[in-house]
């Protein structure tokens, strides 16, 4: 495991050091035509899904609906103090603007037959929250605040929905819900910061780039503190900072929309040290089912983007290393959002 890790931050640190020389470069110039003609707001809708690779385990679903709005000149009392509080910590002069979001998360084991599950695999669980994102970036940079609040337990409609999903598509229920965590309020507070090289030029209007970042998370469902990077390749790279993703810290803010057409692929890496993490070490205040995690976590990410105007479309493919320690394997799963501007 221990050799894993390494080969995993050791890609991350290459990619960041890839990074750092790119942003000397100056063969590109740092505006383009995606930065042109911005729309005013948008609605994403981003989902992580094993499903989307045929599986249903471990970490089987992520469900994120974005409003992304630029900030007013007095922003609304709610993400104000997000906003204040984003500047003061990152001190770093940029473009303001905020993300309103609804999301849940559902885990369960490898077999869901088993009813009680299988104690020494990851317990059944959910986690259904409110989120609010400040975001402040400028050409090479994009610094982000996002605060998490909800519920784990049977009040995250975690059970209600799977059903119903299963129904759908046609699965068998899983069996074992009613050993999932007792309900518990939970506060996350997530930070991060993205860079943005200077594209290099490779041919037409095709450049590449790198986007490492750093971020932390804490509270009650889960702490950690990240760092990675992505290496993208394409027309779009001064579209956005990467691809968003479910957790707080870790992708980049939903972009402002262009009416252009553009696109880029990309790979990344990323590695996490976890302190805290309530869906495998249990509830915090009642006994719960629980495992034994693995302290550090990293992943490898192949994915590609798609601009059209008023629209953007992202796809990403994730493997990612064994969670807890009785984890028989990496597992994979899926993401993608989809975003259009009003």
């Amino acid at each position: 495991m221990a050799m894993k890790m390494g080969r995993w931050l050791a890609a991350a640190g290459i990619l960041a050091a890839v990074a750092a020389t790119g942003a000397k470069a100056q063969t590109v110039a740092p505006s383009g035509p995606l930065e042109a003609r911005e729309q005013q707001e948008s609605f994403t809708l981003l989902m992580e899904n094993d499903k989307f690779n045929g599986t249903d385990k471990w970490y089987t679903s992520g469900a994120k609906l974005i409003l992304s709005r630029p900030a007013p000149a007095t922003p609304a009392f709610i993400v104000s103090p997000l906003i204040a509080a984003n500047q003061w910590i990152f001190d770093q002069p940029g473009r303001n603007r905020y993300e309103l979001a609804l999301g849940q998360n559902i885990y369960e084991p490898n077999d869901e037959s088993l009813n009680p599950p299988d104690p020494r695999d990851r317990p059944y669980a959910a986690w259904a929250y409110l989120s609010a994102t400040a975001v402040a970036e400028n050409r090479g940079q994009q610094n982000t605040l996002e605060v998490q609040l909800g519920v784990v337990g049977p009040w995250a409609l975690g059970k209600e929905i799977q059903d119903v999903v299963h129904t759908l598509i046609g699965s068998d229920q899983p069996k074992g819900w009613g050993s999932q965590l007792p309900n518990e309020p939970g506060l996350l507070v997530g930070l991060s910061r993205r860079w943005r090289s200077t594209p290099v030029p490779v041919v037409g209007g095709i450049g590449i780039d790198v986007v490492p970042f750093v971020g932390v998370a804490v509270g009650n469902v889960q702490t950690y503190a990240n760092l990675g990077a992505q290496l993208r390749l394409g027309s779009a790279l001064r579209a956005d900072f990467g691809s968003p993703r479910v957790r707080p810290a870790g992708g980049a803010a939903i972009p402002l929309m262009r009416n252009e057409f553009g696109w880029y692929v990309f790979a990344g890496a990323e590695g996490w040290v976890v302190a805290r993490d309530i869906f495998l070490d249990g509830s915090t205040f009642e006994d719960s089912p629980s495992v034994s995690k693995e302290s550090v976590v990293g992943e490898w990410s192949v994915g590609f983007v798609a601009y059209v105007p008023g629209g953007r479309f992202n796809a990403t493919y994730i493997k990612r290393s064994e969670e807890f320690s009785s984890q028989p394997n990496a597992f994979e799963y899926g993401s993608a959002s989809l975003t259009f501007a009003f």
